[in-house]
């Protein structure tokens, strides 16, 4: 997803030739985590240092102008890798990564044409994608050593990459020191016993079981083998249709 400068809606910094950051990241992926470390670099480096898009250049028609502009400026692309990176998808069930308007995809290819720096942060203990996972346009992101930012060490991991950037010719504009706060958001991904396990603890959901997408509808006989456990609220009404969380 794409990048912009404060929640405002405020336009990317006029061509100056100073270092300039592009945050890349997924919504559905890694949105509190990329607000957290948009909001630290513009701390430490002042509020022309980075690009972030949010809802409020969303709602605008001149969207799309706004990103390029963004990453026309940008000398470094800061791509947030969470644990749902690789895996969102389309309405239609399809890799958004492996689609010709995916803008992360797209964003990164940018970066690696035009050879801008390239920082990927890693959110998920998951690690770095291997380059065959990727398309062929970025498979190069791969290969890139990237940074970690820990829930547990979230801290000291920001402060390396913050001293990283300012060997790369980024000037701090804070007199005194920044403190970078963990976010109140957990930016790991949940096992899923553990998610199991936390659903079952709630009031009125139990574990129920269902056929596998695809395969339905399957006789009575034939259903138990062919279907997955999955977790439903109950309704209070048994002839109620079965309603359940995404």
């Amino acid at each position: 997803m794409p990048k912009k400068t404060k929640a405002a809606g405020r336009k990317a910094p006029a061509k100056s030739g100073k270092p300039f950051v592009f945050i890349s990241y997924r919504r559905a992926d890694s949105a509190a985590a990329s607000r957290w470390l948009f909001d630290a670099i513009q701390r430490t480096f002042g509020p022309d240092s980075v690009f972030m898009d949010t809802e409020a250049i969303r709602v605008a028609a001149e969207w799309p102008k706004a990103i390029d502009r963004g990453l026309q400026q940008a000398t470094h692309l800061v791509a947030v890798i969470g644990p749902q990176w690789l895996r969102v998808t389309d309405d239609y069930g399809r890799r958004r990564i492996d689609r010709d308007d995916d803008w992360v995809r797209n964003e990164i290819a940018h970066a690696l044409g035009k050879r801008k720096h390239i920082l990927p942060i890693i959110l998920s203990p998951n690690g770095m994608p291997r380059a065959e996972a990727l398309p062929d346009e970025i498979q190069k992101l791969g290969y890139i050593q990237p940074f970690e930012l820990r829930s547990d060490r979230w801290e000291t991991d920001l402060t390396l990459l913050v001293g990283e950037l300012e060997r790369q010719g980024f000037k701090r504009v804070a007199t005194t020191a920044v403190r970078y706060p963990t976010p109140r958001v957990s930016i790991t991904e949940i096992p899923q016993r553990e998610l199991a396990s936390i659903l079952r603890s709630l009031p009125g959901w139990a574990e129920v079981a269902s056929p596998l997408p695809g395969q339905e509808p399957c006789s009575r006989s034939n259903c138990a083998s062919r279907s997955s456990s999955n977790l439903s609220r109950r309704p209070s009404n048994s002839c109620a249709r079965s309603a359940s969380r995404s």
